[in-house]
């Protein structure tokens, strides 16, 4: 069982990535005051169709992989991971610009859905079931443990924040 995490839980940045993420929330985060609101935007995995499309996160490297080889490969299909549609992480951000200063001053918001905290293996099938294609799932374990689940109970509390659109929906628009 994973646990699920929050804005207060520990964090175990493991990536000189998430290393350099960490630092720059602590750095921003001591900026904040009477005259400067800071927030945290701590964003799900992102996926979705774009103008400079990247094919370097999941979904969208597992749609690509489908369209060119008619398989999925994926290491890692026990990890969990949360992911977010490009279009709902944009209207996170809209959402924190038009919000009051005492509601997001100092902040830290994961910013994503609960019902899109996927198990990978199953995600790679979701993917494969939206976009309606039969194809080969290669899944297979992996010693990489950047596995979680996260809470999204305090910006949707907080500042109404629901994610609109599902992997179902990002990967129909990304194979199309």
């Amino acid at each position: 069982q994973t646990n699920i995490v929050d804005e207060n839980s520990q964090v175990n940045p493991l990536t000189a990535y998430s290393k350099a993420n960490r630092a720059a929330e602590i750095d921003n985060l001591s900026l904040n005051d009477g005259n400067f609101a800071v927030t945290v935007l701590r964003f799900s995995s992102i996926f979705g169709l774009s103008p400079r499309m990247r094919f370097d996160l999941a979904v969208n490297s597992f749609v690509l992989d489908l369209f060119n080889t008619k398989k999925i490969s994926v290491q890692g299909k026990n990890n969990r991971r949360p992911f977010l549609h490009i279009k709902d992480a944009i209207r996170a951000y809209k959402l924190v610009l038009q919000s009051a200063k005492d509601k997001i001053a100092g902040q830290i918001f994961n910013v994503g859905s609960d019902n899109q905290n996927y198990l990978i293996n199953d995600l790679v099938h979701e993917i494969r079931d939206a976009i309606g294609n039969n194809c080969e799932i290669e899944a297979k374990d992996t010693h990489d443990n950047r596995s979680y689940v996260a809470s999204f109970k305090k910006i949707r509390s907080t500042l109404g924040f629901e994610s609109n659109y599902d992997v179902k929906y990002g990967a129909g628009e990304i194979f199309d």
